[in-house]
Order: C-alpha cells, then sequence, then structure tokens
C-alpha cells in the first residue's frame, strides 16, 4: 500500500483553484510529531523585593519572571471507549507570581489543546457520536505546541495538530491554532481584536502568502474567499467546514497570520488525508494601516522577552502519527 504523508512544516497546498471547494482539495502529507511526557512544574518563586501592589506592578512592569512549563496529556489504548484511543497533546502551563489570572489562561490553555480532541472525542455532540459508530476504528491525536514569543506583558502560544477522525491512515486531518494573551490582566487578543480584517488586509495577505505557496492566491475571486473565511461569513462552508482565524508572534516581533478550516462530520470522510491550513508572515510595519485601537498594540511596543520555557525531561510519539509511527508503514 502507497504510504501517505502530511508534512505541515513545508507549507505545500493544491493548485490554484476557482472556487472555495476546490481550494479545500486535500493535500497529502507526511508530519512528523514530536510530543512531550508529563512533567513536574517548576515553581516559580515571588520576589520578596516587592513593594508596589501587586495588581499596579504588573500593569506597569508586567511579569519581569515566570515559568512557562510544558506538559502532555497522554493516554494509550484506554479500555474507556468503543474504539481504542491514543493521544499525545501537549500543553503549556503558566507559573506566574503574584497573578490572580493563573487559573484562568492555564484552563484556556488546556482547552485550546484539547479543542479537536473535546470536539471528536471527549464531548462528542450526537452528530459526533453516530459518526464514531460508522467510521471510528481508532481515535489518534497528537499535538504539538510551541511559546515563539514571550514578554513580560504578552505570551504567543502556537499549537499544531494532527488528528484522526476514524482511521489513521486515510482520514488523518492537520490544523493549526493560537493564542495571544496579556499576563498582566488575562485578556486574549484576537485576530479580529488588532487588525482590521478588510479588502485591503486580504490583499496584504496574499502578496506575504505567495512567498510560501507561490501563485495558489492571486485572482479576485481568491480575494473574495479569503475575505469571507477570515471573516468567518462563506455560506457555502457553513455546517462542513469551521473557518479559523489565528496569528501568533514569532522571536523577531514578526506576526505569523493563518486560517484552518476544520472539518465537521459532514466534511471529515476523505480518502486521503487532509491540510486546510494556510499562513503567512507579516511584519508589524506592514500592519501599521490596519490596526485598531487595542490595547495590545501599547503592551506590545513595549514588549521585551521575558520569562522561562521549560521542557518536559522525556518524549512520548504517538504510536499512529508520530515519527517513525505505525500509520505510515502501511
Amino acid at each position: 500500500m502507497e504510504k501517505r504523508n502530511i508534512d505541515y512544516d513545508s507549507g505545500t497546498v493544491p493548485g490554484k483553484h476557482k472556487k472555495a471547494v476546490r481550494l479545500l482539495t486535500a493535500v497529502s502529507v507526511c508530519t512528523l510529531l514530536a510530543a512531550t511526557a508529563v512533567c513536574h512544574p517548576v515553581q516559580a518563586q515571588p520576589n520578596e523585593k516587592l513593594k508596589q501592589p501587586v495588581q499596579n506592578l504588573l500593569e506597569n512592569n508586567g511579569c519581569q519572571e515566570y515559568t512557562i512549563q510544558k506538559e502532555q496529556y497522554f493516554v494509550e489504548y484506554s479500555d474507556t471507549y468503543d474504539y481504542w484511543d491514543v493521544l499525545t497533546i501537549e500543553y503549556p502551563r503558566l507559573e506566574l507570581p503574584a497573578s490572580g489570572v493563573q487559573e484562568t489562561l492555564n484552563t484556556l490553555l488546556y482547552d485550546t489543546a484539547m479543542d479537536r480532541a473535546n470536539y471528536w472525542h471527549f464531548k462528542a455532540d450526537a452528530d459526533v457520536r453516530a459518526f464514531q459508530e460508522e467510521y471510528f476504528s481508532i481515535y489518534a491525536d497528537d499535538v504539538r505546541c510551541d511559546i515563539p514569543y514571550h514578554s513580560q506583558f504578552l505570551t504567543s502560544v502556537h499549537f499544531r495538530e494532527l488528528y484522526a477522525t476514524g482511521y489513521p491512515i486515510y482520514m488523518v486531518k492537520y490544523t493549526e491554532r493560537a493564542l495571544t494573551m496579556d499576563l498582566t490582566d488575562g485578556q486574549v487578543y484576537t485576530l479580529s481584536d488588532i487588525l482590521q480584517i478588510n479588502a485591503d488586509f486580504i490583499d496584504l495577505w496574499m502578496q506575504a502568502a505567495g512567498t510560501r505557496y507561490g501563485d495558489i492566491f492571486t485572482s479576485e475571486e481568491d480575494a473574495a474567499i479569503l475575505l469571507e473565511w477570515f471573516t468567518d461569513t462563506d455560506a457555502d462552508l457553513k455546517g462542513r467546514y469551521i473557518c479559523r482565524p489565528f496569528y501568533y508572534l514569532t522571536a523577531e516581533k514578526d506576526f505569523v497570520i493563518g486560517i484552518s478550516l476544520d472539518p465537521t462530520t459532514n466534511a471529515a470522510v476523505t480518502s486521503e488525508n487532509q491540510n486546510n491550513t494556510f499562513s503567512a508572515q507579516i511584519s508589524a510595519k506592514e500592519l501599521e494601516p490596519f490596526r485598531t485601537d487595542s490595547s495590545f498594540w501599547s503592551k506590545y511596543g513595549r514588549s521585551v522577552t521575558a520569562g522561562n520555557i521549560v521542557p518536559c525531561e522525556t518524549l512520548q510519539n504517538n504510536l499512529w502519527l508520530g515519527k517513525e509511527a505505525s500509520a505510515w508503514s502501511f
């Protein structure tokens, strides 16, 4: 049997298409996900010299010292479900000294890492349960998280995921999502919070995307489709895909802005693997005409690198979706 591989680092996408459904043609990819095992956190110690009220200090100076501990939810063939489950879901956990937002942000980070697993596995609704009965033999899910930017005010977390809706050879999906959080007040800034998403923005995004994807997005029709995707107004996709814009900051404070179209049960049956995620890197200067009056921009301008990322001491690969995994041997 021919191998079917997914490479979410390559950015390979199908050729230019005229309609939204054609733009969603499945891409065969091979993604080698390295997930991390559960680790004991490093406890951040409060600064005993602090004299100002905590909230006042955070607003002025941010979180100068904090830890982001990477952890993993790991399950391998439990007896809980009517199908096998293999999950290696990596997520970050914040240790913020003297902060009232830590619990809220950690819950959000965990839930974001579990987003697709909750939809397809843990919190399945009636439609998904019916889908499971027909198609599921194994539910495999592999999530990798990165923290490309972390300052005294802002932290950007980027999630990349492979999951199999039924059988981890022909029905593997790739998706991305991200969070950018304010550590001082717990606010999460979405793409539409910080930028005006309009036709001119789409033109800029298409130009940036061209350096990665070539001429896949060039026509006025492509621009109209992308604007509907980024604003979640594409009526043709409703009920079949969920349009999910995302962005994260790079270490150089550039913006990686993307869109993922996650299939629902009505679009999840495929004979090949799917990658319906597109992204482009754009500088802050290029985005200046589209800035909103969000408080994000003040925090962004004052941000410098802070905090410490702690990886797990051991790694667990997903048996079906990780490097040298079972799925790629068929």
